[in-house]
């Protein structure tokens, strides 16, 4: 993976896990760019070590991260406000889309 790949994916991740410490090394490695555990290992330890809104973002996370789209759009209203924004902030930021630019998309 290219180097400008690989900071998007992460800025992407920092942005869903609304750059809680926490969460970041809850999701990955300590030395390296990966995750800490595989997927669905880190998903089962989610549900005993988090709470229900830091569960479903670590799912978020890592299905933006491994492309597996195991959470639902409805699963998101579940989600505390400013959760469910960085939520949105890292998809747009995934897509290359920054909120500044949602100004030039008129709905």
């Amino acid at each position: 993976m290219s180097t400008l790949a690989e900071a998007i994916r992460v800025e992407t991740i920092h942005r869903v896990l609304g750059r809680q410490e926490d969460l970041l090394y809850f999701f990955f490695h300590h030395k390296e760019t990966e995750l800490r555990l595989p997927s669905e290992e880190l998903r089962k330890e989610a549900i005993t070590d988090l709470n229900d809104n830091d569960r479903l973002l670590i799912n978020v996370a890592v299905d933006l991260w491994t492309g597996e789209r195991t959470t639902k759009l409805g699963d998101l209203y579940d989600l505390e406000f400013e959760s469910f924004l960085g939520v949105m902030k890292g998809i747009l930021h995934h897509c290359g889309i920054e909120p500044d630019d949602l100004e030039e998309f008129p709905c």
